[in-house]
């Protein structure tokens, strides 16, 4: 994939809910509509809003609505944890398929799934890349933590450095 066409894809969503239009937005970031709607296929982060036409009928295109397909909360590699991120299509469904895989890993040992997010990034609707926990330690860390009401936070983090070997 091509890692600046998605960036730029970003940076219009995020134009497009400050009010620009479409071609507007796309043309600063030096892309095109195309392109914005081809990646917006399956994160379907955009909406058109219409004017009232004729006999109502649409009219042209008011604005554009920018929509979140969900919040999350999620570790990511460096032992960080993400509160309430707000996500599109894809990347909602590309974290159940990893909360799946650590329940996977989890309950049978089975790690094979989980390796399988060793490098895939999460992009928020602000553009922010995650990569996420795949460290089947510091998930059983978690887990246990969970279990026992233990805060994640002084668990896993003291000051800048993350307590668990990867």
């Amino acid at each position: 994939m091509d890692e600046t066409a998605l960036t730029r894809y970003y940076r219009v969503v995020q134009r497009l809910r400050k009010g620009e239009l479409l071609t507007k937005a796309a043309k600063a970031e030096g892309t095109t509509p195309a392109t914005v709607w081809r990646f917006d296929q399956e994160r379907r982060a955009i909406g058109k809003v219409y004017k009232p036409g004729a006999r109502g009928k649409y009219g042209a295109v008011d604005h554009y609505d920018v929509k979140y397909r969900g919040h999350a909360t999620f570790w990511t590699s460096d032992g960080v944890r993400h509160d309430a991120v707000p996500l599109d299509g894809k990347n909602i469904r590309l974290l159940s398929r990893y909360f799946h895989a650590v329940k996977k890993a989890l309950n049978s040992g089975d790690e094979a799934d989980l390796r399988a997010f060793d490098t895939v990034a999460i992009y928020d609707l602000y553009g922010n890349s995650y990569y996420l926990l795949t460290d089947i330690n510091a998930l059983m860390l978690l887990q246990e933590a969970q279990a026992h009401d233990v805060d994640f936070e002084l668990l896993f983090q003291s000051g800048e450095g993350v307590l668990y070997a990867a």
